[in-house]
């Protein structure tokens, strides 16, 4: 994306922004955003969705949202497992 920007949103920053790239973002920074779609850095979109469901403002149910996938993910979850079973 040779034209794209990237920045990092600061608390009470309200500048247009296209997508979003977050893990666990604060109801503030996607409320009432235009965005195209929202990226979700994390192992999965549990952490967005709960905040969702207990403040439905924070994202127009219109905006996509899609779960970025890692191709070392798996091995990093599958290891985080691992060392939660084993003593």
């Amino acid at each position: 994306l040779p034209p794209a920007r990237a920045r990092e949103w600061q608390v009470g920053e309200n500048n247009p922004a296209d997508y979003a790239l977050v893990w666990q973002p604060p109801v503030e920074m996607l409320a009432g955003r235009r965005l195209k779609a929202v990226f979700a850095l994390g192992a999965g979109v549990d952490a967005i969705l709960s905040k969702l469901n207990a403040h439905p403002e924070m994202l127009d149910a219109s905006i996509p949202l899609f779960r970025l996938e890692d191709t070392g993910m798996g091995l990093q979850m599958q290891e985080d497992a691992v060392s939660q079973v084993l003593p």
